[in-house]
């Protein structure tokens, strides 16, 4: 149960609402990590839509915050599509 609850994330969106988040995994792109996220309240997000942030340690704790430069964005959606190609490419072969 309490891992459950660690894979829960509350952020504030630009509205100013607060929006949960089961974190899914957190993959690393050019040495930095980004969590890749599933919408808990399915009323305010498409339930197949996946919220990409950087994680960033802030003094003792880690903050995830939203990609605002659209190149490094782009650069962390094709390493995740690369990783999920290599995933189903091993699966294949099994």
């Amino acid at each position: 149960m309490a891992e459950e609850n660690e894979r829960l994330i509350e952020t504030v969106d630009e509205d100013g609402n607060v929006v949960r988040f089961e974190l899914v995994d957190i993959v690393l792109v050019d040495e930095d990590e980004y969590g890749i996220m599933l919408p808990v309240d399915v009323e305010t997000h498409d339930e197949d839509e996946a919220i990409i942030m950087k994680l960033k340690k802030v003094d003792d704790d880690f903050i995830f915050e939203y990609i605002e430069d659209d190149d490094e964005f782009q650069r962390v959606v094709d390493a995740i599509e690369e990783l999920d190609d290599e995933e189903y490419e091993g699966e294949e072969n099994e």
